[in-house]
């Protein structure tokens, strides 16, 4: 026999029998003692309505034989609709940077999210517990806990530069990795350290500047510490160490045992799929000695560390040896044994030991911090000292004829090229000075002219010989 739900009230009760009836079906709801009854039914199946939604029910059934019956037989029941538990997906990590965001996706068809939402998706840029019920018919079920955190990226401080006229400035700026723009939004950085010098400027010109910290990335290490004196300088490579990964991360390097000095080539294989992840020809020296891998493992599954050659000669644990199988791997991992087959799988280990292994960080990087070089304000528009520059273009030299000057001290005139670097200084005689061009290469050129370190006027002009 068997019943089905017809809509949340009424159900279909329905049965074989080798007899031709008449048939008698009772129900009621389970835990309840009093039957609701159909008695004669002439066919071998009822619709029942009027059924309490969301209630479970027995149903039974006995055939009639003129005077006796069957009696009932076991009951068939209907079960009220359970909810399936919602699954949440995600379309970003679970940790990201300030600014980013992560879209919740529930799979239930209603949905009451712990933020109060009821869309089938919610956007979270807020570090958090999130779950979401489905809600059913007749039950809630409510989805496993998805934690996000979102990483405060943290600002670096800079000061602004003022330069008595053209020239290069130096910025320095704070923080743990500083990169330099020279534009708001957008663009590739044009510098990047603490310390940066800009091109040559010949006007007020702001730059940006931005710092970026790495979350995470912490260092553990896995395996075997150290060899043990069961074992050998082992003479091929046609077995190695297997280990699962649940999770991206990084061998950094391993501890070996070398008999002679020399190259060994090694590889992380992607036992899942057969193939090279990472690979390299390391010099080792004799005896014992770390090696630098910086293998990326790039995700959940299977993989082996392994010897290429065919005559390694470095150290394998062997049989008496009993290694500590399963090792943790931080908690991206594990090593689970060897390629080895059979009972001896875990009787072996294979020459890497001590491994130092690191999650992967997360980098933020800030918003970006304005940082502007000025110039003295109306160098080319003063309203008092002027400068005539002739001629322009000039060819072997150049004539600088300062006038309206009233301030005290010796006046001199440096030439700068286009890269900033200064080129000539000359000394102003009377207001004037002559400087020759002859050598230098047809371009622009800027001049500044200053008195005991201070900027009077600046200007620029071209040398092109004929």
């Amino acid at each position: 026999a068997t019943v089905e739900a017809m809509g949340a009230d009424a159900a279909m009760f329905s049965w074989n029998s080798t007899g031709t009836g008449p048939y008698n079906v009772q129900y009621r709801p389970v835990g309840t003692s009093t039957w609701e009854s159909f008695p004669n039914v002439i066919n071998m199946g009822v619709q029942v309505n009027g059924l309490m939604p969301c209630t479970a029910y027995e149903f039974q059934v006995e055939a009639l034989c003129d005077t006796i019956t069957s009696g009932f037989g076991p009951s068939v029941l209907l079960e009220p609709p359970v909810e399936p538990v919602p699954t949440i997906t995600l379309d970003n990590e679970e940790v990201f940077c300030e600014g980013d965001q992560v879209t919740l996706t529930s799979s239930a068809a209603t949905n009451l999210w712990s933020t109060g939402e009821t869309t089938a998706s919610i956007v979270v840029d807020q570090t958090g517990t999130y779950t979401v019920d489905g809600l059913g018919v007749c039950d809630t079920a409510s989805s496993a806990a998805v934690d996000i955190l979102v990483l405060d990226f943290v600002l670096p401080t800079a000061n602004d530069v003022n330069l008595p006229g053209p020239g290069t400035a130096t910025l320095t700026a704070t923080g743990d990795s500083i990169l330099w723009y020279d534009v708001q939004l957008g663009g590739s950085p044009v510098g990047s350290g603490t310390s940066w010098d800009t091109p040559f400027l010949s006007t007020t010109t702001d730059f940006w500047c931005t710092n970026t910290e790495v979350f995470g990335g912490a260092v553990s290490y896995a395996g075997e510490p150290d060899n043990s004196t069961q074992g050998q300088y082992h003479g091929n490579g046609n077995n190695w160490i297997l280990f699962t990964a649940t999770e991206a991360f990084t061998i950094r390097s391993v501890k070996v045992y070398a008999s002679g000095a020399g190259n060994r080539p090694i590889s992380l294989i992607d036992m899942d799929n057969s193939l090279n992840v990472a690979a390299g020809t390391f010099n080792l020296p004799d005896g014992e000695s770390r090696v630098q891998l910086d293998f990326e493992v790039p995700g959940p599954g299977n993989y082996g560390l392994r010897i290429t050659s065919g005559n390694p000669q470095l150290w394998r644990d062997g049989l008496g040896s009993n290694p500590g199988y399963p090792f943790p791997i931080g908690t991206f991992g594990t090593i689970t044994g060897t390629t080895v087959t059979g009972a001896n799988s875990t009787a072996y280990y294979y020459f890497f030991y001590d491994w130092e292994v690191e999650a992967f960080g997360v980098g933020c990087e800030s918003d970006r911090v304005q940082v502007t070089v000025s110039m003295p304000t109306g160098l080319e528009e003063h309203a008092g000292p002027s400068v005539n520059v002739f001629p322009d273009p000039a060819d072997r030299d150049v004539f600088f004829d300062l006038s309206g000057y009233t301030g005290i001290g010796q006046v001199q005139v440096t030439i700068f090229d286009a890269s900033g670097r200064a080129m000539a200084t000359k000394p102003m005689l009377n207001g004037r000075a002559t400087v020759t061009t002859a050598w230098l290469a047809d371009g622009l050129y800027s001049y500044l002219l200053t008195s005991n370190g201070q900027p009077i006027t600046s200007g620029r002009f071209v040398v092109s010989h004929l």
